[in-house]
């Protein structure tokens, strides 16, 4: 888990001219974190169970045209992150 708590951080540091108060914490194989995008909050949940792992991201309307840009790129980072703690 200590890869994914790296996230929030590498998020404001690769996106900083686009998001803002990027926040997530863990809590017994769950983790919630949220991020700003100008007036606009993107908020979601990571829970991490035995045998799957399941992403929920709320996106606000305005975002909607590009919610799967979003989505791919935290499954992307998500991703990335997991493989780097099974490594």
């Amino acid at each position: 888990m200590a890869q994914m708590e790296k996230l929030i951080p590498t998020l404001m540091r690769e996106y900083s001219k686009k998001i803002s108060n990027a926040s997530g914490y863990w809590e017994e194989g769950l983790m919630q974190f949220g991020f700003r995008s100008g007036d606009l909050e993107v908020r979601g949940k990571l829970e991490v169970g035995d045998t799957e792992v399941l992403l929920d991201v709320v996106i606000p309307l305005p975002l909607r045209p590009i919610q799967d840009q979003i989505r791919s790129k935290l499954e992307e980072l998500f991703d990335e992150a997991f493989s780097d703690a099974a490594a």
